[in-house]
């Protein structure tokens, strides 16, 4: 069961500490985090204890998803004990360490449509629709403004809204289905309320470029052949591993805070 989570957002601070070591997505590795909201940043009409239940069940069913198992505990101090099974630990830093916040973008464009880009050098530039090149990026190919003379800027985002201003956030996501015929591609399906939504947004960046963030994060940037009518968009270019973790995360629903992790030695 996916659990929706819609809450403002708090500081977090991982410390994480393992039995065991291992590379591998899934082993017999014990893994202890301990997490300790800013629960001083807890917003109007939350109690501490509503944050508290929010966090560990989000972390259960992020476990559950990459089929191992969790178990909380919340602490007199107000952290949460999350001890994890079969779940190595350089995995859990990053199932755990993550607030798996996803959002729709679209490239900022001028009043005659250009693309604006961000140069190396931290000037604003504009560009062509043709101008926008996939190199690979990190392993996988995301959008980028080619301004010539072997020259990458970035693309300036916005969020892409629908047609009454209406935003696509992991709260409205039903399923995440991965496979693998092709290389690791997640599939996510948007609730039905929410299609109309897709469908709007994905009219309107027709031969244009769909940023699709995860917190602050490009992970995936296709240019849109035609509206989408199904309700899905796809995540390639991921490793298996990643899109694991990835799909665990998006399943789950949105942790409730921005986190940082640390090993429990620093």
């Amino acid at each position: 069961m996916r659990l929706t989570v819609r809450l403002s957002m708090l500081g977090v601070l991982l410390s994480v500490a393992a039995c065991g070591g291992g590379g591998d997505d899934n082993g017999a590795d014990t893994t202890t985090v301990t997490i300790t909201p800013l629960l001083d940043a807890v917003p109007a009409g939350m109690t501490e204890d509503e944050a508290l239940a929010d966090v560990a069940a989000v972390m259960e069913e992020r476990a559950a998803l990459l089929e191992g198992s969790a178990t909380t505990v919340v602490n007199a101090d107000g952290s949460i004990t999350v001890e994890a099974s079969d779940i190595a630990e350089d995995v859990a830093r990053e199932l755990f360490g993550t607030t798996a916040l996803m959002r729709m973008q679209q490239p900022q464009r001028d009043a005659i449509g250009s693309i604006l880009c961000s140069a190396p050098d931290g000037s604003q530039t504009a560009i062509s629709i043709l101008k926008v090149t996939y190199p690979v990026t990190g392993g996988t190919r995301l959008p980028k403004c080619d301004l010539g003379n072997d020259i990458l800027g970035d693309i300036l985002w916005e969020p892409a809204t629908g047609n009454a201003g209406e935003e696509l956030t992991g709260n409205e996501i039903d399923a995440v289905g991965l496979t693998t015929e092709q290389g690791p591609t997640l599939v996510v399906h948007f609730l039905m309320e929410a299609n109309q939504v897709l469908f709007a947004i994905s009219t309107r960046l027709v031969d244009l470029p769909l940023g699709i963030f995860i917190d602050d994060d490009l992970v995936s940037g296709p240019t849109v052949s035609e509206p989408i009518i199904n309700g899905r968009i796809t995540i390639a270019g991921l490793s298996l591993r990643d899109a694991r973790i990835l799909r665990a995360q998006l399943e789950a629903g949105e942790l409730p805070v921005p986190v940082s992790v640390s090993n429990a030695a620093d």
